[in-house]
């Protein structure tokens, strides 16, 4: 037995490299014709390894027999790598004639080879160092050739063609195959030179085939080469207007087309493979355990999972995700997420939801108007006759009076006294219950038709707030109490309404939270500040604030918290007036003792 070292070392990695190639393919569970042909030619490389090993390092004695086998295998080694390209590209070759087609040169070259000794076609002389070549030798040589640079042209066109790059898997694909083949074309140049041909070393092959293995172990175990979407299929799904991802069964990522990337590219590691690795951002992190239920939920029931889900990517997105199990012949193959946007749907259906509320608010403002004035002119006639009558009662009383103290009744008969006097007091109280009345009638008479008027103009906000200073100015110093106006917004910005309503509405809050402090006084904090969509408008006190049980009801009922000095209407017609004719929406964030906050969005002109 002879042999060097370095010869040793250089088989051994090499037959070690494809030995775990070829365990890496068997350990996949879904095998396809792309997994096949790849062992073929994994099998063949070995193969051919041990053999040259065999007859190069430890064994002379079967010589012929060596080589013969080995050029056999090296005939059928171009074909299974054209075939793998194409397969690679196409996913499967479905037509036998393909095959019949590629595998017809090796057939003849393997023939002409046995049978040289006859024709001498192949080769005509053989010695341990070197061949003289036949004329069919360099017809077998080019066709070889011819046949590795369409399988790198193949690989190479398809790429760019469809996607317009070459992937991560592809290009250490093309890199592995490359160098054997330019070690072939070296070959096969100095071949064409001289009918005696020399034989190169066979380390040489071996090293140049294992690093091929270990490009393509690195694809297959980084990259998922092998599993993923073939390049012409993937070229189609990548036009598809929705995101979708396939995951094997171990959850590792396949494929995911153009729009997933476009729509999540900047939240996703696209350097992981398992899917929950890929999505683990704080974005997904709902989603993934959703995500995680329905996968399992979807191979076991064998049927579609479907559900809704926001994502707040820069703005909302709503999709709708369907988890779609994939079985071939009873076995699971794989599962799609397919991601459907349907956030314009949502938005249509939020936009015709908020212009039916609108239409609601509107239509409700405009009947209690109707309903109010009607009330207003019927309480209003018997009113004015309560209080004639009373102005007559008044004056029958202190005749009355005038007279029994004229006649001197009121010491004969003392009880007249008592009589009078509670005749006067009652005639008072009614009096004051009659102008009440009539100035709450007045009040939201006034509240109505403001806020249901017609007038429908563009106005700034610092025109709102000037208007709001100037009508407040008495009731804040009677009130010891201070405004504090905060303009976060350029005071020509411009709001789309009726400046009326909107500071009425103003005014009602301002006043709430006048009336909050009592006779204490305090500071009223009045900001207006930008929001992503329009402005808001905050009204803030540190007043006596709302009992939780009133705040739930205040926009839905006409609660007070101010007993007879308040009716609960103010605060109910501001949120009719601000849906329905500002579009907009308002809420109230409240505490006992504490103070309370008054929020109303509006959207801008």
């Amino acid at each position: 037995m002879s042999g060097e070292p370095i010869k040793i070392s250089i088989y051994a990695a090499s037959v070690g490299t494809l030995i775990v190639l070829l365990f890496i393919i068997y350990r996949v569970k879904h095998k396809n014709q792309l997994h096949w042909i790849c062992s073929a030619n994994v099998l063949l490389s070995l193969a051919w390894t041990i053999l040259q090993m065999t007859r190069d390092v430890f064994c002379y004695t079967f010589f012929g027999i060596f080589t013969t086998a080995e050029s056999i295998l090296t005939f059928f080694m171009p074909c299974t790598l054209l075939l793998l390209s194409i397969t690679l590209m196409k996913d499967r070759i479905k037509h036998t004639a393909v095959y019949i087609l590629i595998f017809t040169p090796p057939v003849i070259s393997s023939f002409l080879y046995l049978t040289s000794s006859i024709h001498k076609l192949f080769i005509i002389s053989r010695s341990s160092d070197a061949i003289v070549a036949g004329p069919y030798y360099y017809i077998h040589y080019t066709w070889q050739i011819v046949y590795l640079t369409v399988s790198i042209f193949y690989v190479v066109y398809f790429s760019l063609k469809y996607t317009g790059h070459l992937s991560k898997q592809n290009l250490l694909f093309i890199i592995g195959i490359l160098v054997p083949i330019l070690f072939e074309y070296v070959s096969y140049f100095t071949y064409t030179k001289d009918s005696r041909i020399s034989y190169l070393p066979g380390c040489l092959y071996a090293l140049t085939y294992s690093f091929a293995a270990v490009c393509l172990t690195i694809s297959i175990y980084k990259y998922n080469f092998m599993v993923s979407i073939p390049i012409s299929t993937k070229s189609i799904v990548d036009h598809f207007s929705d995101s979708f991802l396939v995951v094997d069964y171990r959850n590792n990522v396949l494929e995911m087309n153009r729009n997933f990337k476009e729509n999540f590219g900047n939240y996703i590691y696209r350097d992981k493979i398992n899917v929950f690795e890929v999505l683990d951002n704080n974005l997904f992190e709902d989603f993934n355990k959703r995500l995680e239920e329905s996968i399992k939920l979807s191979k076991s029931s064998k049927q579609t999972i479907k559900f809704e889900y926001q994502f707040k990517i820069r703005v909302r997105k709503y999709f709708n995700i369907e988890i779609i199990p994939i079985f071939k012949n009873k076995r699971f193959m794989a599962t799609l997420v397919f991601l459907k946007d349907i956030s314009i749907h949502k938005q249509l259906l939020e936009l015709k939801e908020e212009n039916t509320l609108r239409l609601i608010e509107k239509e409700r403002l405009i009947s209690l108007n109707q309903l109010i004035g009607g009330l207003a002119h019927n309480i209003k006639s018997p009113l004015m006759a309560s209080s004639g009558g009373i102005s007559v009662l008044e004056k029958n009383t202190h005749k009355i009076d005038a007279l029994l103290s004229e006649l001197n009744i009121y010491s004969k008969s003392p009880e007249f006294i008592t009589t009078i006097n509670d005749m006067k007091k009652w005639e008072n109280q009614i009096k004051q219950y009659l102008i009440y009345i009539s100035d709450i009638v007045s009040a939201v008479k006034d509240q109505t038709t403001s806020m249901n008027s017609p007038e429908n103009a563009g106005f700034t906000v610092e025109k709102l707030l000037n208007q709001v200073t100037v009508l407040m100015e008495f009731e804040l110093k009677k009130a010891k109490c201070v405004l504090n106006k905060n303009l976060k917004v350029s005071p020509d910005t411009l709001i789309n309404g009726n400046i009326t309503a909107l500071t009425q509405i103003l005014d009602n809050i301002v006043i709430n939270s006048i009336q909050s402090y009592g006779n204490n006084g305090g500071f009223i904090n009045l900001t207006v500040e930008k929001d992503p969509k329009g402005i808001v408008i905050i009204v803030q006190d540190n007043g006596s604030g709302i009992a939780p049980e009133i705040l739930q009801k205040l926009f839905v009922e006409m609660v007070t918290t101010k007993g007879s000095d308040g009716s609960g209407l103010g605060l109910y017609l501001a949120g009719i007036a601000v849906k329905g004719q500002f579009n907009g929406s308002i809420y109230i964030d409240s505490e006992l003792n504490k103070g309370t906050e008054v929020h109303i969005f509006l959207p801008l002109a």
